[in-house]
C-alpha cells in the first residue's frame, strides 16, 4: 500500500508539474499554401518569358488541444476508493466499542456524501439504496467486530472483499445508469473531497515534527543550542509558508519562488506515515495495535491522492485551488499551534539536552487536543478571513466540472456542455469549464466560444486560449485582432514557441515578413512545426535558413519534409505517394516541377499513375498541371499538351491560368497560329502578361495591323523598358523600309520583316551587324526559319553567317544541333560529329528525341518502342514523326505510318512539313479526297515552289495507286 501510494504521489506530482498546458497540449493544423515560382525562362526571338507553376508548401498552425479526458479515470478511482474502504472497514473491526461506531458512522457519512441515490439501483427511493449499501457493508463488519473475536486479519479482509464484491456486483447488474462505478466516483466527489481536507489537516504539523526530531537528536550540541536551532529552522519554514499565504490571498505579487502546496503536502503525508507509530499511543483508547492505524493512515492517504490526481488529470482547476489554499492554510495555522504546543510543553525537556520527539504526544502540561483545536480554530480563521463563500462556490464549481467530465467521457455532449456551464457560473474563476466550453462551442457559435477562451485566461493566462483566440479572429478575418492577440500572448508568455509560431505566421499573412522570420528564428530549432514553418517562409521569400540550417533540415514534420522538397531535398518513395494525401501531393507536385524527372522514363509514367488515380477533384487538377509542365519539359509534348486542355475545359478557378500557359506552350513551339486563340481568352480574363505575349505571336506570323495595335496598349504602360521596347516593334512592325539604327534593331528587321525581304535582303541586313552575339542569334532565327519549310538550301546559307567566335555558348550549341539536322536531311550525319556534340554539349533533358533521331539516322540500335516514341511524344518534333513513319512504312498495320502523321496533324496543324508527308501518306493509302483536302490547305499556306514539288509527288503517287486498283477491276 505505502509503494502505491508512493506512486500515485509521484504521479500526482508529475501532473502538477506538467500543469495545464502540458495536458492540455497542441494540435497541429496543417493547411496547403503556395507562391507562383519561377520554372523556366523561355526566349522566343528577342523576347523572355517566364513559364510560372504554383509551388506548393504546408505551413502549420498550432491550435490549442482538448482537455484531458479525466472521466476515463473515474472507473479506476472508484476502484481505489472501494480498496481503500476495504483496508479501512477491516481494520475498524478490531476497534472497541465506542470508537468502532465511530469509525462506523464517519463511513457512513462517507457513503451519505457518495450519493449512491444516482445510481438509480433497482429504481429504487433514495433511502432504500442508502438502507441496502448500509446493509451490505456493515452488517458483515459488525458481525467481525463483535463475534469474531480472533486476530485472524485474512478472514476479516476476505468477508470485508465480499461484502463490497456483492455490492459491486448488484451495481454493475441492476443500477439504471450507464457506466454506473465511474458515475458513482464523480457524483461522490465531495466525500472524497471532505476526507482530503481530514488528512490535510492531520499531516499538517509533520515538517515541524522532524525539525524537532532532527534538532533535539543532535548529538555534540547544547540544549539551548538544540532549541534555537529548532525555533530558527521552524520560523523560516513558518514564514515561507506566510509568504505563500500572503501570496494566494493577493496581499502580495513578488515575482520569487513560493513554497508548492502540493509539494508540502506530499512530503508531510510520507513523514507522517513514519510518525505514526509515534502518534498511535494517542489512540490507545481505540486500537493500541500500531499496524491497524498504519493501515487506516494509508487508506486514507491513498482516498485523497486518488482525489487529488482525478483533479490534477482533469485540470479541475476550482477544486485544485480550494485544496491547494487549504494546505497553506493547515499547515500555517497547525505549524504555528504545534510550534506553541512544544514550546509550551517541551521547552525545559529540549533544554536539558533530552529528545523531546520520545515524548511528544505525552504532554505534561497543554494536552495534545488544544493544539488539534487551536490548529482547526486557525484554519477557520484564515478561510474566513478571505470568504466562505470561495471555498463553497470553487467547490462546487470543481464538483460540476467532474460532473460534467462524466458526461464528456461518455460522448454525451450535451449534458456535459450543461454541466461546465452550471460549474462556470458557481466559480468566477473557472478555467477547466471556460475552456472546455470554448472547444464546445467553436463549431456552432465562434462569437460565443472567443467569449469563453477569453473568461478562461481569467483564471490562468494560457498560451492555448490565446491561439484558440487568435485562430477565431483569423477565420473571423479579423486579422489584425488576431496579430493583436498573439502579440498580447506572447508578451504574458514570451518563451511560448507555439504562440511565437501562429504569430510569425499571422505577421506573414501581413505581409510583414521580416517580423514573421524574426519570431521564427527567436524560437530556435527545438520545434519540428517552427522548423517546418521557417523552411517554407524561407523559399518563399528567398531568405537564407541562417547558421543553424543543419538543425533546421534535420528536425522537421511531415509537411516540413514536403517543404523540402522546393529545396531540392526529395525525401520519400515515388510508389508510395497518394495524390489525395495533402503531403504526398505537396511531394509530388514539388517533384514534377524540379527537375528531377529528367527524362520520360518509369518515374514520370508512375506520377502519371497516381494522379490519375488522385479522386479529390482539386486535388488532382493541381497535380495535373504540374505534370503537364513536367511533361513539356521533358519533351512529351503531346502528353502535356491533353492534360492541359482537359483541365482548361475542366477547371474554374485557374483556367485562366492554365488557358495563358497552353498559349505559352504553343509559342515554345513556334506554332503562333494556335497560341492566339488561348491568349486572347487569358487577356479576356484579366491576365496582366497575356498581352504582351500575344503582341509577339502576332508579329511573329506577320499579323502587323494587329500586332501593331497590342503593342500600341503596351506602349502606354508604366514599366519603362516594355513601352520602348513596344515603341521599337511598332517602327520595326510598321514600315517594311525601316532604317535601323543598331544592331539590335537590324536584329528586330531581319526577324519580323523575314516574310516580306528574300533570302539576300536579309543576308545583306545580316552581314552589317558588328555584335557577334546578336549576328548568331539572327542567324539561327533565319535557319530555324527555312528548316521548318524544308528550304535547307537557303537554312545553310544562314548557318554559313554564323560567326566563328562569340561567347553565347548556349547558341553555339544551338548552331551545332541545327547544323547536324541538315546533315541528316542530306544523309552526311557522321557517327563522329554525333560523339563529338555529345563529348562538347550533351543533351539536355527535353532532347531525348533528338537523340534517337540521330541514332536512328546513323543506324544504330533502336527497338520499336523508340520508334513509338519518335511518333508520339512530341507532335512538334517533325524530324521524329517523319522518321517513325518510314520505320512502320513497311509494318503488318498498313495504316501505323498514316496513323503518326495524323494523329501528329491533330496537334500540329500548321506544319507544312507535317501537312507534306499527309498528303504523301494518304495517297499512297488511297485517301484521294482527305489528300486533296489537305493538298488545298497546303497551296494556301505555302504557295510556291514547295507546294508545286508537293503537287508533283501528289500526281505521281496517285497515278501509281490508279494504276494498281484498275487491274484488279
Amino acid at each position: 500500500m505505502l509503494i502505491f501510494l508512493l506512486l500515485l504521489i509521484i504521479s500526482t506530482l508529475i501532473l502538477h508539474v506538467l500543469g495545464t498546458e502540458g495536458l492540455i497540449g497542441w494540435s497541429v493544423l496543417s493547411f496547403q499554401s503556395g507562391y507562383t515560382a519561377l520554372i523556366e525562362i523561355i526566349e522566343i526571338g528577342p523576347f523572355a518569358f517566364e513559364l510560372a507553376a504554383p509551388r506548393l508548401q504546408i505551413i502549420e498552425f498550432f491550435e490549442g488541444g482538448n482537455m484531458p479526458d479525466a472521466g476515463q479515470f473515474s472507473g479506476p478511482g472508484m476502484g481505489l476508493i472501494a480498496f481503500a474502504a476495504i483496508i479501512y472497514l477491516t481494520a475498524i473491526s478490531y476497534f472497541k466499542r465506542f470508537w468502532y461506531l465511530l469509525g462506523i458512522a464517519a463511513f457512513m457519512a462517507f457513503i451519505i456524501f457518495s450519493h449512491p441515490e444516482y445510481l438509480q439501483l433497482f429504481g429504487w427511493s433514495n433511502r432504500s439504496v442508502l438502507v441496502l449499501f448500509f446493509g451490505i457493508l456493515f452488517i458483515p463488519s459488525y458481525y467481525l467486530h463483535a463475534y469474531v473475536k480472533s486476530q485472524n486479519f485474512s478472514l476479516r479482509l476476505l468477508v470485508t472483499l465480499a461484502s463490497i464484491l456483492i455490492l459491486g456486483i448488484l451495481i454493475a447488474l441492476f443500477a439504471e445508469i450507464k457506466h454506473p462505478f465511474g458515475g458513482m466516483f464523480n457524483y461522490g466527489l465531495l466525500a472524497s473531497f471532505i476526507i482530503t481536507l481530514v488528512f490535510i489537516i492531520t499531516v499538517s504539523h509533520e515538517i515541524i515534527r522532524v525539525f524537532l526530531k532532527v534538532t533535539s537528536t543532535n548529538l555534540g550540541s547544547s540544549g539551548r543550542s538544540r532549541l534555537r536551532h529548532f525555533l530558527i529552522l521552524t520560523l523560516i519554514y513558518w514564514v515561507n509558508v506566510l509568504f505563500t499565504y500572503l501570496k494566494i490571498t493577493h496581499v502580495i505579487e513578488w515575482d520569487i519562488v513560493f513554497l508548492d502546496p502540493f509539494l508540502l503536502l506530499s512530503i508531510s503525508a510520507l513523514l507522517g506515515f513514519w510518525g505514526l507509530h509515534k502518534r498511535s499511543v494517542l489512540y490507545a483508547g481505540a486500537s493500541s495495535s500500531t499496524p491497524l492505524w498504519l493501515l487506516t493512515y494509508l487508506a486514507l492517504a491513498i482516498v485523497s491522492y486518488t482525489f487529488i490526481f482525478y483533479l490534477a488529470v482533469g485540470l479541475n482547476d476550482p477544486l485544485l485551488s480550494v485544496v491547494g489554499d487549504f494546505i497553506i492554510y493547515s499547515h500555517l495555522a497547525s505549524g504555528m499551534a504545534f510550534l506553541l504546543y512544544v514550546i509550551y510543553n517541551f521547552m525545559p525537556v529540549i533544554e536539558k539536552g533530552y529528545d523531546a520527539e520520545q515524548v511528544l504526544y505525552n504532554p505534561s502540561n497543554l494536552p495534545y487536543f488544544t493544539y488539534r483545536l487551536v490548529g482547526i480554530l486557525g484554519i477557520v480563521a484564515l478561510i474566513s478571513m478571505r470568504g466562505l463563500n470561495y471555498p463553497v462556490w470553487y467547490a462546487m464549481g470543481g464538483y460540476y466540472n467532474a460532473i460534467a467530465d462524466y458526461y464528456q467521457s461518455k460522448d454525451d455532449t450535451d449534458l456535459a456542455r450543461i454541466y461546465y456551464i452550471k460549474a462556470s457560473d458557481f466559480a468566477f474563476i473557472n478555467h477547466k469549464a471556460n475552456y472546455s466550453l470554448g472547444l464546445a462551442t467553436l463549431e456552432d457559435n465562434r462569437l460565443e466560444a472567443k467569449d469563453h477562451y477569453i473568461k478562461a485566461l481569467r483564471g490562468e493566462p494560457l498560451a492555448q486560449a490565446f491561439v484558440n483566440i487568435a485562430n477565431i479572429q483569423d477565420l473571423d478575418q479579423a486579422y489584425f485582432k488576431s496579430l493583436f492577440t498573439l502579440q498580447e500572448g506572447i508578451q504574458v508568455l514570451p518563451d511560448n514557441l507555439q504562440i511565437a509560431n501562429n504569430l510569425a505566421l499571422q505577421f506573414e499573412k501581413s505581409n510583414l515578413i521580416d517580423s514573421a522570420m524574426f519570431y521564427l528564428d527567436e524560437a530556435g530549432t527545438k520545434s519540428l512545426v517552427i522548423n517546418s514553418n521557417r523552411m517554407a517562409l524561407s523559399t518563399r521569400y528567398d531568405m537564407t535558413l541562417g547558421s543553424d540550417s543543419s538543425a533546421v533540415l534535420t528536425n522537421l514534420t511531415l509537411g516540413g519534409k514536403a517543404n523540402a522538397t522546393n529545396l531540392g531535398v526529395f525525401d520519400f518513395n515515388l510508389a508510395t505517394l497518394n495524390g489525395d494525401y495533402l503531403f504526398d501531393k505537396v511531394m509530388l507536385n514539388n517533384w514534377l516541377l524540379s527537375n528531377e524527372p529528367a527524362v520520360l522514363d518509369s518515374t514520370l509514367f508512375s506520377a502519371m499513375a497516381i494522379i490519375d488515380s488522385t479522386e479529390q477533384v482539386d486535388n488532382n487538377q493541381e497535380l495535373n498541371f504540374a505534370l503537364s509542365i513536367a511533361a513539356f519539359r521533358t519533351g512529351a509534348v503531346n502528353e502535356a499538351i491533353i492534360r492541359l486542355q482537359v483541365l482548361i475545359a475542366t477547371a474554374q478557378e485557374r483556367a485562366v491560368e492554365y488557358v495563358e500557359t497552353l498559349g505559352t506552350y504553343y509559342m515554345v513551339l513556334g506554332d503562333f497560329s494556335q497560341a492566339l486563340e488561348p491568349l486572347e481568352e487569358a487577356i479576356t480574363a484579366g491576365s496582366p502578361t497575356a498581352s504582351f505575349k500575344l503582341a509577339v505571336a502576332l508579329s511573329e506570323l506577320g499579323l502587323t495591323e494587329e500586332a501593331i495595335g497590342y503593342w500600341e496598349k503596351l506602349k502606354g504602360q508604366d514599366d519603362t523598358d516594355l513601352a520602348k521596347t513596344a515603341s521599337t516593334m511598332i517602327a520595326v512592325l510598321s514600315n517594311q523600309n525601316f532604317e535601323p539604327k543598331d544592331d539590335y534593331e537590324k536584329y528586330l528587321h531581319v526577324r519580323y520583316q523575314r516574310l516580306n525581304l528574300d533570302e539576300i535582303e536579309l543576308l545583306l541586313v545580316i552581314k552589317t551587324i558588328s555584335d557577334q552575339n546578336i549576328k548568331a542569334r539572327a542567324c539561327l532565327d533565319l535557319a530555324n526559319y527555312y528548316y521548318e519549310h524544308a528550304d535547307f538550301y537557303a537554312c545553310s546559307l544562314f548557318l554559313e553567317q554564323f560567326p566563328d567566335i562569340i561567347s553565347n555558348l548556349a547558341l553555339v550549341r544551338s548552331y551545332h544541333l541545327l547544323s547536324m539536322n541538315i546533315l541528316a536531311q542530306s544523309e552526311a550525319l557522321t557517327s563522329q560529329g554525333y560523339e563529338d556534340f555529345i563529348s562538347d554539349f550533351g543533351f539536355d533533358r527535353n532532347e531525348y528525341l533528338l537523340d534517337l533521331f540521330y541514332r536512328a539516322e546513323l543506324q544504330m540500335p533502336l527497338d520499336s518502342t523508340d520508334y513509338l516514341h519518335l511518333g508520339k511524344d512530341n507532335a512538334y518534333f517533325v524530324d521524329g514523326i517523319l522518321t517513325a513513319a518510314a520505320y512502320f512504312e513497311n509494318d503488318p498495320d498498313e495504316f501505323k505510318a498514316y496513323n503518326f502523321i495524323a494523329d501528329a496533324l491533330s496537334y500540329n496543324p500548321n506544319s507544312g512539313r507535317l501537312l507534306y508527308a499527309y498528303v504523301i501518306q494518304a495517297t499512297k493509302l488511297g485517301f484521294l479526297d482527305y489528300a486533296e483536302k489537305v493538298l488545298f490547305q497546303f497551296s494556301q499556306k505555302y504557295p510556291g515552289q514547295w507546294f508545286n514539288q508537293l503537287l508533283k509527288e501528289h500526281e505521281l503517287l496517285k497515278q501509281q495507286f490508279e494504276n494498281l486498283v484498275e487491274p484488279e477491276e
